[in-house]
């Protein structure tokens, strides 16, 4: 990154912050618009360390395009940040704090100008020549997981964060470093605390950045092989491996997706490619070291996931979302409302209007529920015939989940009431 700083111009600026007399205009390549920060020999050399070479040429012409983000220096060697993405500034930031904001902003252009790319939330290494996207929710601890791998001299890093994937299952690497939250886990292993003492990149004291020589540089791309849910257990166990149902992996690709989805439709179509990468699998942990070996085990060998190499069976972990406290009247008939399609995926469902960007989660029994929907039903009714199915459920109970079930998709505009057959009628 390299750029000579120009003098003031007036120019439009997010939140109409003060422009810094002397500063930086820089367009990362593959992004809409520039970045406005200060000629801050520590903000620049920072992004340069933590950005694996993505290329950022000057922009001098402040007229014709506004700024993405603008930056400049606080008291105390602080920075704040005005973003277009953002409704307040953000102020009081240390160095490491500022380089994640700009880069955060970086992601969204870049994503927004490839509408093509999902933009999966997750940390990417390449394991075996295989590429492994390692997902979770929050504290699932995957960027320290990735932190950690990064220590394996073998192992190439392509991202901590966020790994955009094409339509056709090929991610790209961003080139941006691994961020660390400060202080380390009380449970770091020692090998991780000796990692990021010798590859420490810039910091502050809330975060940290590494910057290990095996970081994928920016435009690399490969095929995604496999993908990782990480569970990360307060129990001092083994680490394991477990099949993921295709409908929870599904609904984690709906939920990890940060791009922008135009459409049900686009999301239903951007999950269901990340879901068919490779094999999906969840890690359950404790023990950093333990669950390195594992993921070595599994993928670092001639074959991804040989022979003797124990994986649980799946778990249905597909939430039901629809349902309502209070249900509706179990005798009363209900039908569906055209316009809805069904995706499935294994034993679970997902429902998306064709008008709209919302997708809704069905469990075995909803997506019975569903079914069943084709021809009017009322809740007791459908008890009857799901009795059958799970006879271990009280009818009575059956009855009341289905009519809470039906309260819900009616509450969504999935059902309405059937209406009364009769003469003239269908």
């Amino acid at each position: 990154m390299q750029a000579k700083p120009q003098t003031d111009e007036q120019g439009a600026v997010p939140g109409g912050a003060p422009h810094p007399r002397l500063r930086l205009r820089l367009r990362w390549q593959g992004t809409d618009a520039p970045v406005l920060i200060p000629d801050d020999p520590a903000l620049i050399g920072g992004l340069a360390a933590t950005q694996g070479g993505w290329p950022a040429t000057a922009c001098p012409d402040p007229i014709s395009m506004p700024e993405l983000a603008l930056v400049k220096t606080g008291p105390r060697g602080s920075y704040a940040l005005w973003s277009r993405h953002l409704d307040q500034p953000l102020e009081g930031l240390g160095l490491a704090g500022t380089i994640c904001a700009i880069n955060a902003d970086l992601i969204e252009s870049y994503l927004s100008c490839r509408p093509d790319l999902s933009g999966l939330h997750a940390g990417g290494a390449v394991i075996g020549g295989r590429l492994i996207a390692l997902t979770g929710e929050a504290g699932s601890g995957k960027s320290t997981l990735i932190a950690r791998l990064s220590a394996e001299p073998d192992i190439a890093i392509f991202c901590d964060d966020i790994l955009p994937v094409a339509p056709d299952g090929t991610a790209i690497a961003l080139g941006l470093a691994t961020r660390l939250r400060l202080p380390l886990p009380p449970r770091a292993s020692a090998r991780l605390v000796d990692h990021v003492a010798r590859y420490r990149g810039p910091a502050d004291a809330d975060y940290s950045y590494l910057a290990p020589p095996n970081q994928v540089p920016h435009g690399a791309m490969a095929p995604l092989r496999a993908v990782i849910a990480l569970d990360r257990s307060d129990d001092d166990g083994p680490a394991r491996l477990e099949w993921l149902d295709p409908g929870s992996m599904t609904r984690l690709m709906l939920l990890q997706n940060v791009a922008v989805n135009r459409s049900s439709a686009e999301a239903m179509a951007r999950a269901q490619t990340l879901a068919a990468a490779g094999p999906a699998l969840r890690l359950v942990y404790s023990d950093l070291e333990d669950a390195v070996s594992l993921l070595r085990r599994a993928f670092g060998g001639e074959r991804m996931l040989p022979e003797g190499l124990p994986v649980g069976p799946a778990r249905q972990l597909v939430q039901q979302p629809l349902v309502r406290e209070i249900p509706v009247d179990p005798a009363r008939s209900w039908q569906r409302i055209e316009g809805t399609i069904l995706h499935q995926r294994g034993s679970a469902g997902f429902l998306a209007r064709k008008d709209g960007a919302t997708i809704w989660t069905l469990d075995r029994t909803a997506l019975a529920v569903w079914m069943m929907l084709e021809h009017p039903g009322s809740a007791a009714g459908m008890a009857e015939i799901l009795a059958e199915i799970f006879p271990d459920q009280p009818r009575r109970r059956l009855a009341r989940d289905i009519a809470r079930l039906l309260a819900g998709l009616w509450a969504e505009g999935l059902i309405r009431p059937a209406l009364p057959s009769g003469p003239g009628r269908p």
